[in-house]
């Protein structure tokens, strides 16, 4: 007996013991959430700059001193984490793949390009949050963004349609996804929250018209 996909509007078969269709299965586990369409540079590269901006305009800040300071946190708990793993008691494959992982950004990428990325995320989803279709999706795509930082996260393949070399995202397992989601939030996530509301956040034409919004609601009468 055959199924049908549980996304709406889609009739196919089911894949395998799924709910979903092969082509939404595959995009829950790439994005967290069947219906999500991955995030572009372009879509948030704005707020990156407008970020990294603000970053170097105030470098003696104590906001980014804290921000390094959960950072170093982390990767304590992920290197105390795999160093557990190797003395031969049980361990959570995911929590180790997840470890890996965040050392390995660590060691290969500056931290502020880490901390700017994460942090343009947050403001962009203040911006748009329709382009996420809840939580879970935003984390994977925070996941998938900052990973794609590091050249060890992607390949390369040949396009054979527009015959040239493009980059290639390496997945996580979903498991490892959540549990490093959950370290990129507890580095940056309380401060992207903050710097949602901070206009210098954001490109600067979104800014001034922000601005220009909030005083003219303001003489409203």
């Amino acid at each position: 007996m055959h199924y049908h996909c549980n996304y709406p509007a889609c009739g196919s078969p089911t894949s395998g013991r799924s709910r979903y269709c092969n082509a939404h299965r595959l995009t829950l586990r790439r994005h967290g959430h069947p219906g999500q369409v991955g995030i572009k540079v372009t879509e948030y590269g704005g707020h990156r700059a407008a970020i990294r901006k603000l970053w170097d305009t105030n470098e003696g800040n104590p906001l980014w001193n804290v921000i390094d300071a959960r950072w170093q946190r982390c990767k304590a708990t992920a290197e105390a984490t795999l160093a557990s793993a190797t003395t031969g008691a049980a361990y959570n494959r995911h929590e180790q793949r997840a470890a890996e992982e965040l050392l390995k950004l660590a060691r290969n990428v500056p931290f502020q390009v880490i901390a700017c990325t994460a942090l343009a995320i947050y403001v962009f989803q203040a911006d748009r949050p329709h382009r996420f279709r809840d939580d879970q999706a935003f984390a994977f795509q925070l996941v998938r963004k900052v990973r794609a930082l590091d050249d060890l996260a992607v390949y390369r393949v040949w396009n054979p349609k527009r015959k040239r070399v493009h980059r290639a995202y390496r997945d996580l397992p979903p498991g490892a996804v959540r549990i490093l989601a959950g370290f990129l939030s507890a580095s940056f996530g309380e401060a992207g929250l903050l710097l949602r509301d901070h206009e210098k956040s954001r490109p600067r034409l979104q800014a001034t018209e922000s601005k220009l919004m909030a005083d003219a609601l303001r003489s409203l009468r």
